[in-house]
């Protein structure tokens, strides 16, 4: 037994010649001391709760909390900051490294909770990753996940029976966060807290919080905790399929009225009654609704004195007198009696 499994505590020298432990099960091996070193450096920023722009110890007083050399620590530092994890800064010390802006990070920061494409996306993702996440939790969720679960289901059933869509909202939120939790799976959790705070997002921006909870919807978390608080994982992933796709059409529903089409890009055409008395106003000045529209250079070029196009009704659309003394331009086309120029 050495000294450090004795407890007693190792020299300066005995700590830069002391070999990097060995993993059960790994059998025979050596790992670098250096290896050694990052990963106690990373368990200290753990369990410190050492945050980004934390500042951390002098290299000496880090060798002293890991329990090995300076020299060591020093490679080791190197290391965790050409990885991202610290940052050293010549003369004022080492500290937790700022996070890179990971593609992760960039889809949440440029998410569009109004967009019908990234909407999709989003609920597609939301699909792959929960079916997960109830199979999983039938698998592996002890009593106390399983309890939390079912209270949840049946919060969301009193909510939906007394139309308090608040409560739902706030019950829906802690029974996928509770199926997470009973996946054991600290990433399968917190990506699940992620996707609902964006599903807020959609819900308060995109839909002006129109989005609610139904019988239906609570009767789905019913089955989906019953199936895992009897391990039926196949069953739980089905039903939690069932009820992403359903909670997928019910968004896309009130969300597609309302930006599909927004009101200022298609406005409603007028009546067809306005559109006659237009045609009628316009005919009326000897101008065809057609011609009107055409700039006056263009029309003095076809109707103007001499030509094909000569208008012999004159300036204003009509004759001197006699037959068709009113006829218009226009009437005389739709007779046949004119050709279109």
């Amino acid at each position: 037994m050495d000294r450090r499994e004795r407890g007693v505590p190792l020299t300066r020298a005995a700590r830069s010649t002391a070999p990097a432990p060995q993993l059960p099960g790994d059998g025979p091996g050596y790992r670098p001391g250096y290896e050694v070193a990052a990963e106690r450096i990373l368990e200290h920023l753990v369990l410190a709760g050492l945050e980004p722009g934390a500042r951390l110890p002098t290299e000496q007083d880090l060798a002293d909390q890991v329990g090995m050399s300076r020299t060591v620590v020093r490679e080791a530092v190197k290391i965790l900051a050409a990885l991202g994890r610290l940052s050293v800064h010549k003369g004022r010390g080492i500290y937790v490294a700022q996070p890179d802006q990971s593609s992760w990070q960039h889809s949440l920061t440029h998410f569009l909770p109004a967009d019908l494409h990234q909407v999709d996306e989003l609920f597609e993702f939301r699909r792959h990753l929960e079916t997960t996440t109830a199979r999983l939790a039938a698998q592996r969720a002890t009593p106390a996940q399983v309890k939390a679960v079912r209270a949840a289901a049946h919060q969301s059933t009193r909510a939906a029976q007394q139309g308090d869509i608040d409560a739902f909202r706030h019950a829906d939120d802690t029974f996928h966060t509770a199926i997470a939790t009973a996946t054991n799976n600290s990433f399968l959790t917190a990506t699940i807290d992620t996707l609902r705070r964006l599903q807020h997002q959609v819900t308060a921006i995109g839909l002006a919080g129109l989005a609610g909870g139904s019988l239906h919807d609570a009767a789905q978390h019913e089955a989906i905790a019953h199936a895992i608080a009897t391990g039926e994982h196949t069953h739980a992933h089905t039903l939690m399929a069932h009820h992403i796709d359903r909670t997928t059409h019910q968004f896309q529903q009130h969300i597609t009225p309302h930006h599909l089409h927004p009101p200022h890009l298609n406005p409603t055409p007028p009546p067809m009654k306005d559109i006659h008395a237009n045609h009628r106003r316009d005919c009326g000045t000897g101008r065809s609704a057609r011609s009107a529209a055409l700039p006056v250079a263009s029309r003095a070029a076809r109707f103007g004195a001499g030509g094909r196009g000569r208008n012999p009704a004159g300036p204003h659309g009509r004759r001197p007198g006699g037959r068709g003394a009113h006829e218009t331009w226009a009437d005389r086309r739709r007779s046949g009696e004119a050709p279109y120029t």
